[in-house]
């Protein structure tokens, strides 16, 4: 090693016993992941705040001063971090530590190849059916504490809380949403805390996201759709039957009232145009979620952390804003498949990959929602002048 190289490894090295000390200080109870010579390091300055060693090898590594564990019994012991000490391996381990033993990874502490433990915390913060799961996976392989959320504003806090509490909704999706409010304040807490918050979003076209949205929650929307045949006396046979009918008279309803949803997006309150609980309150309940989507942006990115994506130039579908503490990716969802050198770069990461799957041509209802895309998806959202509003124009969406 040449004095260059000694010097950038003495750096370095100086980095990480200033982090070891920066844990120390937080008087946890720590576990440690490998027992190599890093690890006993890392114990010799954690002393007694270590209360646990696991190594896949730990029949090989137990002796008469350490007891050495299975990993896979890591969740009976009650600690605060586990630090990862095999150094070069850290994709590994999180994926065992994420995918099999279901550790969070609020609780891990690594290092990554230069040896810096990662201190940014990455929230993808997104509207929804944009890829959220394969960003979140994807990115805390790489060891970044990462979450997800929809909303942290008050204003579709509320609206979700009031929408949970007045909606009837299968209890699957009642004890999920349950499971989002209960964890709301930990997490908006810890990211108005941060010192470091990076931020990845993602745009989709408003049409293609409230089909996704109808296909993925169908079980609840399709008892909604029978609702509202039985409230005209209309029987039929088959789900497409009463899908058909229920936009056709959604349809009628915009035509009749001359809606165009820029005219809708200035109203508050718009969900309060129809008698709550009448028809056409139910139909309206449709542009309702589509002028929740339109809004999604100016509510959750521009307001919470006083940016304006609108302001920019949005070239290369993708796009970074900068405010303080706060990085914000913006990105097309259409064109994450050529985007992931962009993530890549957004979080100092030599190489990024996205893996995605996509469900939703698996699931049992995708031909009956493609059917009624097809026939009204064009007639619906023309006939309300979607491509009127500021959010097609930025991102150059079109209607097929």
């Amino acid at each position: 090693m040449n004095n260059k190289e000694m010097l950038h490894f003495s750096k370095q090295f100086s980095r990480v016993t200033q982090n070891i000390f920066e844990i120390k200080e937080k008087n946890q109870k720590i576990c440690l992941y490998g027992y190599g010579s890093f690890a006993k390091y890392v114990k010799s300055i954690l002393g007694s705040q270590v209360i646990a060693i696991f190594d896949k090898n730990y029949k090989e590594l137990n002796s008469l001063e350490n007891e050495i564990l299975n990993p896979y019994n890591i969740n009976q012991i009650n600690y605060d971090k586990v630090i990862i000490c095999v150094l070069g391996r850290e994709d590994e381990i999180l994926q065992l530590f994420i995918d099999e033993l279901k550790i969070s990874t609020s609780k891990i502490i690594t290092f990554n190849h230069d040896y810096i433990i990662r201190k940014e915390l990455v929230l993808i913060h997104q509207m929804g059916k944009v890829a959220s799961t394969s960003l979140l996976n994807s990115i805390r392989m790489q060891g970044f504490e990462t979450y997800h959320c929809h909303y942290l504003s008050n204003e579709l806090f509320q609206y979700y809380f009031d929408l949970l509490l007045n909606t009837e909704i299968p209890l699957e999706t009642f004890n999920a949403q349950k499971e989002l409010f209960c964890s709301y304040f930990s997490l908006k807490r810890k990211v108005e805390d941060s010192q470091s918050l990076r931020v990845i979003t993602l745009s989709r076209k408003t049409d293609d996201w409230y089909w996704s949205s109808k296909l993925q929650g169908y079980n609840g929307f399709i008892q909604k759709v029978h609702k509202f045949c039985r409230m005209e006396n209309k029987y039929f046979a088959q789900d497409e039957e009463s899908l058909r009918y229920y936009f056709s008279q959604l349809l009628q309803l915009i035509k009749k009232h001359n809606f165009s949803i820029v005219d809708l997006l200035q109203i508050d309150n718009s969900n309060k145009l129809f008698q709550k609980n009448s028809r056409d309150w139910i139909l309206f309940s449709e542009i309702t979620s589509l002028i929740y989507q339109l809004k999604w942006f100016d509510i959750e990115i521009n307001r919470f952390y006083n940016v304006n994506i609108y302001r920019e130039k949005f070239l290369d579908d993708y796009l970074i804003l900068k405010n303080g503490a706060v990085e914000i990716l913006l990105l097309k969802y259409e064109s994450l498949g050529r985007l992931h050198h962009v993530i890549g770069n957004f979080l100092n990461i030599d190489a990024f990959s996205l893996t995605r799957d996509n469900v939703s041509s698996k699931k049992d209802s995708f031909s009956t929602i493609l059917s009624i895309k097809n026939e009204f998806n064009f007639k619906i959202m023309n006939t309300l002048k979607l491509t009127d509003t500021e959010y097609y124009r930025f991102f150059g969406y079109e209607l097929k």
